[in-house]
């Protein structure tokens, strides 16, 4: 029987090395988390016209492979399952591939630039986190190589890309923001969850982007015409001849260095930086698409439930005739789009208080208007938080917080209590003072003294008086007695410190700015 056994596993080996054809990309790898609920897509890459079938437990689904070996599946919805099971691929009828460890939960995909991107260790969370870390094998990250652009759109991601468990080793190099979401997701629904991060600091919305959907997006159109001609031309021996001068001059820097160090002297000399084939003339994260091809591209069409978003500041200059507003829409639609669900939810988080000459109140207001103007789009106000010298506030759990408890509620239905925040609703204007009225689901409070208010009067803004006057509404008046023309809160980039008005669950106000009407009595 021994004998039998044996025999049977060498031959089971021998089939698995013969029809090893079957390529994937890394998001389907081991320890990865697969969506509830939901219909599945598999895809990958086997034989021409070979006949491809994929299993978990007992659901089977077959497909065919194209005349260039690419082939499909859409599994039906699967049942929540916390036990680790096999995905089995099969070529021509025998196995090929077997994907091990793969839980069923909940997939959100989490984008944007460096406050996303910012690791849980860099965090002032990191310690607690930690000490939680390891406790629960079902929640895992799909981590990308960090700078990864190309040309061409590729269909798979980086070779150190792939699933990794939240345990304590780890925990620490996963973006904070996400996986702490991901963590009160996890204890909330007590389920897997998995988190797609695909983030990188200092990108704009384009880098995120394919080039037919930046079309008819004039800031972007125009984005991708200066991009192509700065590159005309900088290709082949051009970027040879670079590579080699780059190159000297590294050698150079080194022996100059060494030199120094030998004589006992100091060394003051900038380093040449880093090169690649774009030269000086741009950098990986304002280059136009090449991210998505590289980071998005193959993760898309990924089952998963949601998306989170934060970014924003390096695009927070393109506030002319709402740029901002069309840019961030389209990128919304189009990343709906790649997944192949028009309604999928989008969290985003709202610029936060910070010292800059960008301009960010104008940015904040134009990020709430797309909030409002496209359905399943949630916004969460963070302008009580944010460090005023410190564009990378280490205080991402409160963050992390306000996304979480309103995908929990609004995504999935469990009852969080009022997470709604204070938003101005409508401005009736009356000589020197002005009624302001709220969306909010409970009342208004001050948390310390009225601050942060200003009218506008003869052209001028100045600041105002201001006082709960309902249990949604605040009245404001000029302090000089003067006719207000306008009223507007928190209009400055660093703005923490003036944070005063709130809902009794302790959500901040959003900024706003309103003028009066020419027509308005």
């Amino acid at each position: 029987m021994k004998k039998l056994i044996v025999l049977s596993i060498a031959l089971a080996a021998i089939a698995m090395a013969v029809n090893a054809e079957i390529v994937m990309p890394k998001i389907f790898s081991d320890n990865m988390v697969m969506q509830r609920n939901a219909p599945v897509k598999i895809w990958g890459k086997a034989d021409p016209n070979s006949r491809v079938a994929v299993e978990i437990g007992n659901i089977r689904r077959i497909s065919g492979a194209d005349k260039d070996g690419f082939w499909s599946v859409t599994l039906p919805p699967l049942l929540v399952s916390d036990k680790p099971r096999e995905l089995t691929i099969y070529e021509n009828g025998k196995p090929a591939r077997v994907i091990e460890n793969v839980l069923v939960g909940e997939v959100w995909v989490s984008g944007g630039q460096s406050n996303m991107e910012m690791t849980l260790g860099e965090s002032n969370e990191y310690a607690e986190a930690k000490s939680r870390a390891g406790k629960n094998s079902s929640f895992r990250i799909f981590e990308q190589g960090r700078i990864d652009f190309s040309k061409e759109r590729r269909w798979d991601s980086a070779p150190q890309s792939g699933w990794r468990i939240a345990s304590k080793e780890e925990v620490g190099k996963f973006s904070a923001v996400a996986y702490l979401f991901g963590e009160k997701l996890l204890n909330e629904l007590k389920m897997p969850v998995g988190i797609i991060q695909t983030s990188l600091g200092g990108t704009k919305m384009c880098c995120w982007l394919s080039r037919e959907d930046m079309k008819g997006v004039e800031a972007f159109e125009k984005q991708m015409e200066n991009f192509d001609s700065q590159m005309e031309g900088f290709e082949g021996e051009t970027v040879k001849r670079l590579a080699a001068e780059y190159a000297a001059k590294v050698a150079k820097y080194n022996e100059e260095k060494a030199a120094a160090k030998a004589a006992g002297k100091p060394f003051k000399k900038p380093a040449p930086g880093k090169f690649t084939e774009y030269g000086n003339r741009y950098t990986f994260h304002i280059i136009p698409e090449y991210l998505f091809n590289a980071k998005v591209a193959p993760l898309a069409g990924y089952t998963a439930k949601g998306f989170i978003w934060y970014q924003g500041e390096s695009d927070a200059n393109a506030v002319n005739n709402d740029d901002f507003a069309k840019m961030f829409g389209r990128l919304i639609t189009s990343w709906r789009k790649y997944w192949g669900n028009d309604d999928m939810p989008f969290i985003f988080v709202q610029l936060t208080s910070y010292s800059t000459q960008n301009k960010w109140p104008e940015t904040r207001l134009l990020q709430e208007k797309t909030a409002k103007e496209l359905d399943d789009v949630y916004m969460a106000v963070t302008i009580d938080l944010g460090e005023e010298k410190n564009i990378h506030p280490k205080d991402k759990p409160e963050v992390a917080r306000r996304m979480a408890i309103i995908a929990l509620d609004k995504v999935y239905g469990k009852d969080m209590g009022d997470i709604s925040f204070p938003a101005l609703e409508e401005v009736s204007y009356n000589g020197s003072k002005a009624k302001l009225e709220f969306e909010l689901d409970g009342k208004l409070k001050f948390e310390g003294s009225p601050r942060g208010f200003e009218t506008l009067s003869e052209g001028k803004w100045s600041q105002a008086d201001a006082k709960i006057s309902g249990e949604k509404t605040v009245e404001i008046s000029s302090k000089d007695g003067s006719a207000v023309e306008g009223v507007r809160y928190l209009w400055k980039c660093w703005a923490k410190p003036d944070a005063c008005l709130f809902g009794e669950n302790g959500l901040p106000a959003a900024p706003f700015s309103d003028k009066k009407a020419l027509n308005q009595d």
